[in-house]
């Protein structure tokens, strides 16, 4: 019986200490000291220094169109709801495992009418065809006594945080990338008008020619590069409606509509112009808070650390406890009676003393689980500055480019005006007016590529900095609520 007590005692006194076995969890350090290139504070560029905005950036592009389909992805992405759905259920097993920790009660009933042989040895008197009706309650409960379920609980709450990142990156991607959709649209419109106005110089310049060449002035050679600029330009035409058409068959997809009920409504032009924003850059460190994906992999080594200790309590002692109490009777009369109640208590101990290494191999696993999440956490930080970086370099570039591009246009403008004014004095003939004409037009078909480009490049420089979720998730739970 000293021993008995003794164990009792021990017992109790882990469970009122409440130890927990393995590793407590502490969030890595790693890329907290790392730094922005100087490229981020390039000399002439709207690239702010200043905390990052975590609001709608997508209207900082002034185009009401693209808010309005941002709204719309939020409310209707297959890809955000897929992310939620998840969402659901992490938050269920996290149900789940906390359940696991609460004492479970059953409620039971049963009947049944039973015939016994005449010829079995029964004691004298003893009935062969009798009834029996039973009814209680049962519970049972494993106290924690080295923390496994609290391990279980832990893993999967961090399970959840992780979810809840993964939705918050889905939400960042699709809208990012409804954004980059939409000015491949816009710029694919742009461009296939200007290959509209090149085509009105193309066949303005073969009529010329045709006449030129009717009456020996122009060479053969003239006229088939003249018939060749035409047919280049009409070709540009169908090139460029073919990228508009696949950017919003795109943008479809990213709504959950099917692209023929989208591509007649992105078919008109905006009357706004799309334009680059000045974009708020931050801290770099800032980074591990912001992106989505950084967060959820520190969630899942969250989750690692404690599966650790799940494996190593499962190395130790497990002490549960279970009861009944109830009523049975013959008679349904007597069903709940003082003589029909029946009760018990026990307790049984289980404690793993060989299992051939499992447990231990068990525990290894977990341990080499955490150093791969480690790595996967490394890793998502690495490629987050690396994105960062290149999104950065992208956008200084893009806007150098447009407005050297902007230079260039005001000149080939005053070029075109001279040689209109020569041909006015008669001092040329329409030709280089013609030319002039056509050099403008490809430089405008240059500049929109150059814009399409600073676009993007302002996408992907949010994107990498992890902006604009908490405004999208903001929208996105006042649409769930009921």
């Amino acid at each position: 019986m000293t021993r008995l007590n003794s164990l009792a005692l021990a017992l109790l006194a882990a469970v009122a200490a409440g130890c927990v076995v393995g590793p407590d969890y502490e969030p890595p350090d790693f890329g907290k000291e790392a730094e922005f290139s100087d490229i981020v504070r390039s000399d002439g560029v709207a690239v702010a220094d200043e905390a990052v905005a975590n609001d709608a950036w997508w209207e900082s592009f002034g185009d009401p169109v693209l808010t309005a389909l941002v709204d719309q992805a939020i409310a209707n992405s297959p890809d955000i709801r897929a992310a939620t759905a998840r969402l659901d259920e992490a938050q269920a097993l996290r149900q789940l495992a906390l359940g696991g920790t609460r004492p479970a009660l059953d409620a039971n009933a049963a009947a049944s009418r039973s015939r016994q042989s005449e010829v079995a040895n029964l004691p004298p008197a003893a009935p062969t065809l009798f009834s029996l009706f039973e009814s209680g309650l049962s519970a049972a409960w494993e106290p924690d006594l080295f923390g496994r379920l609290r391990r279980d609980v832990e893993a999967s709450s961090a399970l959840l945080g992780a979810s809840v990142e993964d939705r918050r990156s889905v939400l960042l991607v699709t809208l990012s990338e409804l954004a980059l959709n939409y000015a491949d649209l816009r710029s694919a419109q742009r461009q296939r008008n200007v290959a509209v106005d090149n085509t009105a110089i193309a066949r303005k310049t073969l009529e010329l020619t045709v006449l030129l060449h009717g009456q020996e002035l122009a060479s053969e050679l003239d006229l088939v590069q003249a018939r060749a600029d035409l047919t280049e330009s009409e070709a540009a035409q169908a090139e460029f409606s073919a990228a508009e058409h696949g950017a919003a068959a795109r943008i479809a997809v990213l709504l959950g509509e099917e692209p023929s009920s989208v591509v007649p409504r992105l078919a008109a032009a905006s009357e706004h112009e799309l334009r680059a924003p000045r974009i708020p850059v931050g801290l770099a460190s800032e980074l591990l808070e912001r992106r989505p994906d950084i967060r959820a992999a520190e969630r899942r080594l969250a989750a690692a650390s404690a599966e650790i200790g799940v494996e190593t309590a499962a190395r130790f002692p497990r002490f549960d406890l279970t009861g009944t109490l109830g009523s049975g009777a013959v008679d349904l009369a007597d069903l709940f009676s003082s003589p029909s109640e029946a009760w018990s208590i026990a307790g049984a101990l289980r404690w793993p003393l060989f299992d051939g290494g499992r447990r231990r191999a068990a525990v290894d696993a977990a341990s080499a689980r955490f150093n791969a999440r480690l790595s996967e956490y490394e890793v998502a930080v690495l490629r987050a500055f690396g994105d960062a970086e290149a999104a950065f370099a992208s956008y200084v570039f893009a806007t150098k480019e447009r407005r050297l591009l902007a230079r260039a246009r005001a000149d080939r403008q005053r070029a075109l005006e001279l040689s209109r004014l020569r041909f006015e004095t008669e001092l040329d003939d329409l030709f280089p007016v013609l030319d002039a004409q056509r050099q403008l037009l490809s430089l405008d078909s240059q500049t929109a590529l150059a814009e399409r480009a600073e676009l993007i490049a302002a996408v992907n420089v949010y994107r990498a900095l992890g902006g604009g979720w908490r405004s999208a998730e903001a929208q996105l739970l006042t649409a769930e609520s009921p």
